[in-house]
């Protein structure tokens, strides 16, 4: 007995169904066809996958997952660092505490006016950055706990 265009369609996925079926977004299933990767055909304007393709490509894709490398330290970290450093050398430039850290200068920058903005830190008509009282008395009291 030959298959009736209906059994034909029962036997095809759109690309939201193959998305769920993977564990993947809609995107990424598109971009699977896209590529072809994952064999597909468009009927009209929407794209179908035939369940038995789907299932056969189920059983061995393995979704990528983005790697992303841990920071050696946090945001926070990286900011008590240049507040330890400003106590310990009084006044420096952006520049000067991006080597002594060892960050980007922009990124000691960036530090720098959330500490400004915080009121711990000012920079001075020359460019210096130093403490103020407020962040002289805060690096004595982290220093005290420690």
């Amino acid at each position: 007995m030959a298959a009736t265009s209906y059994d034909r369609i029962a036997d095809l996925v759109g690309l939201t169904e193959a998305a769920r079926h993977l564990g993947v977004s809609s995107k990424t299933v598109r971009e699977l066809v896209h590529h072809g990767r994952l064999p597909a055909r468009r009927l009209g304007p929407l794209w179908y996958v035939e369940r038995r393709v789907l299932e056969e490509f189920a059983e061995t894709y393995q979704p990528r997952r983005l790697k992303r490398s841990p920071r050696s330290t946090s945001n926070t970290d990286s900011r008590e660092k240049v507040a330890r450093l400003l106590a310990e050398w009084q006044a420096a430039t952006a520049d000067e505490l991006a080597v002594g850290i060892g960050l980007q200068p922009g990124n000691v920058r960036k530090h720098l006016v959330i500490l400004a903005s915080a009121g711990v830190a000012e920079r001075d008509d020359e460019g210096l950055w130093h403490l103020t009282a407020a962040g002289r008395r805060l690096q004595e009291e982290i220093a005290k706990a420690s």
